[in-house]
């Protein structure tokens, strides 16, 4: 690969220019999912999630560390940006060598990828994968350049990060280039010993999964006291259930593919979409960049609604990767093929230039840069944190909520007295349980009833954010006494704590009101960045307004009502169950049920379900004829959404079942009756 000193001098401006575009416009503190869990254990160099991104984790808190007049989060993200800057260094190095030295068209494809909204996205916020798609490009500008112990050096650090995710890239370049990649692997076989040094130092990382607890308490799930545990943890054996929902099928994971052309024309815009399709059939590439959104549902086998859509599409950065690279390595083929001069070959690349220009300029630039306003999981974890009383214990539950407050509780020191704990024992130091010991939720609520007796015996009142896991059954021995106060819900018991005659959390109402302005005004939201991250948006959207409900504060005329189903949702919940306006609270519910995309199948009909209840509850108060024809349209609504999860943990099928032995002639009784005798059996 011909890529001598002055060669280098642009794309390392170009590189640059993006390491400062992404450092000076990401959020510059916690974002929602993953981010403020993967900021703690960063920061105190801990362990995220299975397989645990030791590599990601260490570096991380080498740069904190490092940069100790800089906010944690700052400097995280300016490391994200350092990954993405030098990945894109190294794309415009193999662009240049599958292009056969187009300088002009490998300084386009390097630009589109850098302004695609994933790899942009992933360059700015607290994750994994702007590390791992420099360790896959640093691979395979190995393998090209035939130089063993560098690959081995990347081979490791790539597994020490994210694995799963470098084992499809190794396929689809496989595929891709099947020639080049057998020539440079015969090479690294002739040099087994340097490529096996190569390999061991880069997974040295992995030895953090037995050192950790000597330097830090943020570990995700427990310490690692063996090889069989590490293991686990590198297998994502703890996460394998939770990952693998009953509802899928197998050509579910084909779903994903059919939309893939139509997700690669909205990351990359105008420069592939001009070429891809002729581009495309002249490169094994783009073969290769098909793998991908197959494999991936392969594996983790999700439903593909659109929550995971947009969720496999930052990890289908890689696609598109292949996909651009089809574009450079096709360019000199159809040079050829049409004898197109040089003058003319200029003047098409000015044009797709110049058509990129403008597609960046007016569609994408603005929509990246509003990152940077996006301060709302700081401002709804400071509102919760500060209405707690003193001394309080808050349980929280996922990702939904439990790193934006760990990382503002832990991270930035924000109410020091109280006492942040995960309710399934997982990222902070304190633990009510063993997760390894007690797996099930029968063998968890012991242990949680004695740290509720043991917090209210001293005095001090105990809240959760969500209700408890292990005692989600209707009919557990141990029912919980709970007062609901909006964001979160307290656990009182009357003998041992009198919590309902101290003065009840103050919350900050006004505040919550700016911050559901903002988001009303599409201030707080990223177009197409807000895909998978809304979903958890929309929860905490929820809580706010439920917060506002139970202080009496109306939002009847507030426009989140217009732009938040969950918050809708909410509003039909209290109007049924509370002010009995079932009409209303109708209208509310099917107004807000086709615009929750954000949820899987099982959360889905949950909602359903109230739907249905509030349906039952208003037929009970009209005239019999009319009451049952309300009940019989009820029915031709929600069953066809209850046939697509039939469960047993699917209440609204069961309730659909049993209304329509009220209608023995209903057209979908037999399905419903069929898919509840599956459900037993």
């Amino acid at each position: 690969m011909k890529f001598m000193g002055k060669e280098k001098l642009g794309p390392a401006l170009l590189s640059f220019a993006f390491f400062l575009f992404y450092g000076l416009t990401h959020s510059g503190t916690v974002g929602l999912e993953d981010s403020g869990g993967f900021l703690l254990t960063a920061c105190r160099a801990g362990l995220s999630h299975p397989p645990g991104y030791p590599l990601w984790n260490l570096l991380g808190a080498v740069v904190s560390h490092s940069l100790p007049f800089l906010d944690c989060a700052v400097s995280i993200h300016w490391m994200q940006a350092l990954f993405a800057a030098g990945s894109l260094f190294l794309f415009f190095r193999l662009c240049f060598d599958v292009s056969q030295q187009n300088s002009l068209l490998s300084y386009l494809l390097t630009s589109a990828l850098g302004l695609s909204f994933g790899f942009s996205f992933q360059a700015r916020v607290a994750e994994v994968y702007a590390l791992h798609l420099f360790l896959c490009l640093f691979c395979l500008t190995m393998v090209l350049e035939k130089k063993p112990l560098l690959l081995g050096l990347g081979v490791g650090a790539s597994l020490a990060n994210h694995w799963p995710l470098f084992v499809f890239w190794a396929l689809s370049v496989l595929i891709a280039e099947p020639k080049r990649t057998f020539e440079g692997l015969n090479h690294f076989w002739n040099n087994k010993r340097r490529n096996a040094i190569g390999s061991v130092l880069g997974i040295l990382p992995l030895l953090h999964y037995f050192l950790v607890p000597f330097v830090s308490d943020f570990i995700f799930y427990h310490p690692i006291s063996s090889m069989g545990e590490a293991l686990d943890y590198f297998l994502r054996k703890d996460q394998v259930i939770k990952d693998t929902l009953p509802s899928w099928k197998l050509l579910d994971s084909f779903a994903f593919w059919q939309g893939f052309p139509l997700r690669v024309w909205e990351e990359l815009g105008a420069v592939p979409s001009i070429f891809l399709i002729p581009f495309s059939l002249f490169s094994r590439w783009a073969l290769g960049a098909l793998v991908l959104p197959v494999l991936l549902p392969l594996l983790w086998r999700t439903e593909p609604n659109q929550f995971t859509l947009e969720m496999f599409g930052y990890w289908e950065i890689q696609s598109y990767i292949l996909i651009l690279f089809a574009v450079a390595s096709s360019l000199p083929f159809l040079v050829r093929r049409f004898e197109i001069t040089k003058l003319l070959e200029i003047r098409i690349l000015f044009g797709v230039l110049s058509i990129s220009i403008v597609w960046w300029s007016l569609f994408r630039i603005p929509d990246l840069l509003t990152l940077r306003e996006d301060d709302f999981p700081k401002r709804y974890a400071s509102i919760v944190l500060s209405s707690l009383p003193p001394n309080a214990t808050l349980l929280t539950y996922a990702d939904t909520e439990s790193g934006s407050l760990g990382y503002l509780h832990y991270g930035a020191g924000l109410r020091p007295d109280i006492r942040l704990i995960s309710q399934v024992s997982a990222l902070f130091p304190d633990r009510i349980f063993d997760r390894r010991q007690k797996k099930s939720n029968e063998t968890r609520q012991i242990p949680i009833l004695n740290f509720f007796t043991s917090e209210m015996q001293k005095g001090n009142r105990v809240f959760t954010t969500r209700p408890l896991e292990a005692f989600g059954d209707e009919k557990s021995q141990f029912p919980l006494k709970i007062q609901k106060w909006g964001a979160f819900q307290e656990i009182h018991d009357p003998d041992l704590h009198h919590s309902l005659e101290t003065p009840f959390p103050i919350f900050r109402l006004d505040e919550i009101l700016i911050l559901l302005e903002h988001v009303s005004e599409q201030k707080l939201k990223y177009t197409r960045f807000g895909g998978s991250w809304d979903r958890y948006r929309e929860f905490l959207l929820r809580d706010l307004c439920y917060t506002l409900y139970l202080n009496k504060v109306s939002i009847s005329e507030h426009p989140i009502l217009y732009t938040s189903p969950e918050c809708q949702f909410q509003e039909a919940q209290v109007l049924s169950a509370e002010s009995k306006q079932y009409e209303e609270a109708d209208n509310l519910f099917r107004e807000a049920l086709p615009k929750l995309v954000h949820l899987y199948r099982s959360e889905i009909n949950e909602k359903y379900r109230d739907f249905v209840l509030n349906r039952m509850a208003w037929a009970k108060t009209l005239p019999e004829e009319q009451g049952k024809r309300l009940l019989d349209q009820t029915i031709s609504v929600a069953s066809p959404i209850a046939l697509q999860y039939p469960f047993c943990k699917n209440k609204n099928l069961v309730l659909l079942e049993e209304l329509s032995r009220n209608f023995p002639n209903h057209p979908s009784r037999t399905a419903l009756v069929e898919a509840r005798l599956h459900c037993q059996n």
